[in-house]
């Protein structure tokens, strides 16, 4: 028999056998890949579904809020129509007004529905809104269900004198609260609800439910032709240098309930042309440099229903064309400083002033023709007989709750 020992070809025949193994191993390996990738993008459109449904809640939530904020600023207590019930009925009916609806975001959209179906609770003191979001990523869509409530605060005013806002002469009650007749009320740290490291407000209205420590510097007011609005229901503790009402041309207004107190710096009224008006319901007290209404040309009103207590020189409408009008319902405690006032610059106390702790007398009571005088119209100008100086925090001051009790649907 004839054997054959050619092996000519065998080589080929192995680099094919190879060949094909490694194109079936690559096809898998690219079949596998290929879905890893098709679900991790289904994963990321979920995700990114999620967050837009999310966002819509947050969207939501946040118009409520600017809605309940803008409205105790803007709503007038001391109107004859005045009530707890219109009070509430004006409130159910802005926030039942706030619409989101369908809004863009880079990574898709979101639809908010079931807005305005407001529900007061009156035995719990609330008002809910149930409301859905649908977040829509490429071809994915997730849904959330959520409860956006807006609830009452307690108010922290005093009647009897006892509480953290009595000042002066006692203006509200017996004078026996914290500050009394002629004595100092540095704000008790252990009062403050809440601590940020910074505060800005610029072009919108904002109020807080208690007291408000603020870090490090203070910016209310500082931009051109901008308007704020700053409500604090108690005290406000500042504690670098602070700017209110600093742009040109602004327009702000601050309504401090309990005691302000101002380690920094600060300074009220700069800006040129601007319009600055501040309410402080008990002491005032700042222990480094102030000026109130030194902006060229400017307006600005400061209203204290306890005490003015300073330890450096208080510099009052000194610009040209500046007017600046100070009034203090408690006494004033001054440094040898005292008062450097323009001739547009008026600083009154109905009770007594006190320099580096000497009684002078009422020095700078007011003249009986007050309201006749060059003086700017003040928010919430307490009546020196009233036994309540104005408090921000009653019962005409309700708050979005931070908790919308999201349910996550599909």
């Amino acid at each position: 028999m004839q054997v054959f020992n050619n092996e000519r070809g065998g080589t080929l025949v192995m680099v094919l056998l190879l060949v094909i193994v490694f194109t079936i191993v690559g096809i898998g390996l690219l079949t596998m890949n290929i879905s890893a990738s098709k679900q991790f993008d289904k994963k990321e459109e979920q995700v990114q579904a999620r967050h837009l449904a999310e966002m819509g809640i947050l969207h939501y939530q946040a118009a409520v809020d600017e809605a309940v904020r803008a409205y105790n600023i803007s709503y007038d207590t001391e109107a004859a129509t005045s009530s707890f019930e219109d009070y509430m009925s004006g409130l159910l009916q802005m926030a039942n007004g706030v619409r989101v609806g369908e809004q863009t975001a880079n990574t898709g959209k979101y639809i908010v529905t079931g807005e305005g179906n407001g529900i007061l609770d009156s035995s719990s003191e609330k008002i809910v809104f149930a409301v859905t979001s649908e977040g829509f990523a490429r071809k994915t869509s997730k849904v959330v269900e959520a409860e956006v409530t807006v609830s009452s605060l307690e108010g922290s005013g005093d009647s009897d004198g006892s509480g953290s806002n009595s000042g002066g002469n006692g203006n509200s009650g017996n004078g026996s609260g914290t500050q009394g007749n002629g004595g100092t009320n540095p704000l008790p740290e252990s009062d403050v609800t809440e601590k940020v490291s910074s505060l800005e407000v610029n072009n919108e209205s904002r109020s807080y439910k208690g007291s408000l420590d603020v870090l490090g510097s203070a910016k209310v007011g500082t931009v051109k032709d901008g308007q704020a609005k700053l409500a604090i229901g108690n005290d406000f503790f500042l504690r670098s240098n602070s700017n209110i009402g600093y742009g040109q041309s602004s327009q702000t207004e601050v309504n401090v309930g309990g005691n302000m107190k101002s380690k920094g710096s600060i300074d009220f009224g700069h800006g040129m042309y601007s319009e600055t008006k501040v309410v402080v319901g008990g002491d005032f007290t700042v222990e480094a440099n102030i000026t109130i209404g030194n902006g060229q040309d400017s307006i600005t009103g400061f209203a204290i229903g306890g005490d003015f207590i300073s330890s450096t020189t208080v510099e009052i409408a000194r610009n040209h064309g500046s007017v600046a009008c100070v009034i203090v319902y408690g006494n004033a405690r001054l440094s040898n400083h005292g008062i450097l006032a323009g001739s547009d610059g008026k600083f009154y106390v109905y009770g007594e002033t006190y320099i580096n702790g000497v009684p002078q007398g009422n020095t700078y009571k007011p003249p009986a023709n007050l309201d006749q005088l060059n003086c700017p119209a003040l928010p919430s100008t307490p009546d020196p007989d009233d036994k309540n100086p104005p408090n921000a925090s009653d019962q005409y001051n309700w708050a979005v709750e931070p908790d919308v009790h999201a349910v996550y649907k599909k």
